[in-house]
């Protein structure tokens, strides 16, 4: 997890302005904001048939969003074997296809959210919105722009766990992770070794149910 940066995008944006000497158009990445409510259909209707004309596409509704169960599994997965190795992106395609087929046994999936507290410290931090918003207009919806005030959370996200930050559902988590080995161990049970990311979920499994419970994220001392 990375410090909250509420500037980027006021150091980055003006950057991209200098280089094409003109202003960018900056559009609100929110599905009521799009037009037909997709990203695909309002990058062309903004930018592509203004110059070309009509321009056809399937119709299609798609959303990969992972539950916040399926999360937590990846990033501790992650987290244990290493981000960036090559092993790693490899293990995840394979875990993700697994986690698939336990979500669709587990059922009810949701998209990750952030808890409140959290969410709401982001926000407060992220002054970015109040130079969207001033800058090029872009509003987000469900923002108290009131409480943006750019002050620092009172504790550090590059130090919590993901578990830490977004709502996760203990009992749906504890179902995931059992239909995710039991899946694995099915599609590998002839083999004599298992394969090492099966090894390794295995391992994070286990290590997260002999580790005291936590509490929310705790203040700064």
């Amino acid at each position: 997890m990375r410090p909250i940066d509420g500037e980027r995008l006021q150091r980055e944006i003006p950057t991209v302005e200098g280089g094409f000497g003109r202003r960018v158009t900056v559009c609100a990445y929110e599905r009521d904001q799009l037009f037909g409510g997709d990203v695909v259909n309002d990058f062309l209707e903004r930018f592509v048939r203004p110059v070309v004309g009509e321009v056809s596409v399937p119709t299609m509704r798609l959303n990969e969003s992972l539950s916040s169960e399926a999360a937590s599994v990846l990033y501790r997965y992650a987290r244990n074997a290493g981000i960036g190795s090559e092993v790693l992106q490899e293990d995840l395609v394979i875990l993700r296809e697994g986690i698939a087929k336990a979500e669709a046994e587990v059922g009810a999936v949701a998209p990750a959210t952030l808890k409140t507290e959290v969410a709401d410290a982001i926000r407060a931090a992220t002054t970015d919105l109040l130079w969207l918003r001033d800058r090029y207009g872009t509003v987000f919806g469900g923002v108290d722009y009131a409480a943006v005030d750019g002050r620092s959370p009172d504790f550090d996200i590059s130090e919590a766990s993901f578990d830490d930050l977004f709502n996760v559902d203990r009992a749906r988590l504890a179902r995931l992770e059992g239909a995710l080995l039991r899946e694995s161990v099915e599609a590998w049970r002839e083999l004599e070794r298992l394969p090492r990311f099966l090894r390794r979920l295995s391992r994070i499994v286990a290590r997260r149910a002999r580790r005291p419970r936590r509490g929310p994220v705790g203040a700064r001392t």
